[in-house]
């Protein structure tokens, strides 16, 4: 049994296309193979934009919230706790306005009332949280509220304190 040579492995000058010579794509290509792909750009750029709009809704985000006090001068200290549909505590604080700090998340003023409006923020998803309300009042009584917010977009929601 012979062995080829390392000549039998070159091809030959006939099989050689001419590098300089154009040739035409068309003639290379199936006419199945000229279309553009679109569609799996297409099916891609669909599933993102559904995963944005999926989790836009899912992702909490910086709410901001305003209590607006109809009687300010009554009112010592105020307590927010929020919690989530499943009751789980988003976030707690508490405002005092008589300079005594009740406890570490207290906020204190030199001011003995509530302002007439109180602004702050809280991290949440959209859609309904419940925000529970302790009012502490000038005369010592203590007032508990429980409502339901509903966070749509990134509007300020408004709490009003009687």
């Amino acid at each position: 049994m012979t062995h080829p040579g390392p000549l039998a492995q070159l091809p030959s000058p006939e099989d050689e296309t001419d590098p300089t010579a154009e040739s035409d794509p068309a003639e290379e290509l199936a006419p199945e193979q000229l279309r553009p792909r679109r569609w799996p750009l297409l099916v891609l750029l669909v599933g993102a934009l559904g995963l944005v709009a999926l989790f836009e809704g899912v992702a909490p985000k910086e709410r901001a919230v305003t209590l607006r006090f109809s009687d300010p001068k009554t009112v010592r200290a105020v307590e927010l706790v929020w919690r989530d549909h499943d009751g789980d505590m988003l976030a707690s604080t508490r405002w005092a306005f008589d300079g005594v700090a009740g406890h570490p998340a207290t906020r204190t003023t030199a001011q003995a009332y509530a302002p007439g409006r109180l602004a702050t923020r809280v991290r949440a998803r959209r859609g309904e949280v419940r925000a529970a309300l302790t009012i502490e009042r000038s005369d010592g009584s203590v007032e508990h509220r429980d409502e339901t917010v509903r966070f749509a977009g990134d509007e300020e929601t408004v709490l009003s304190v009687p």
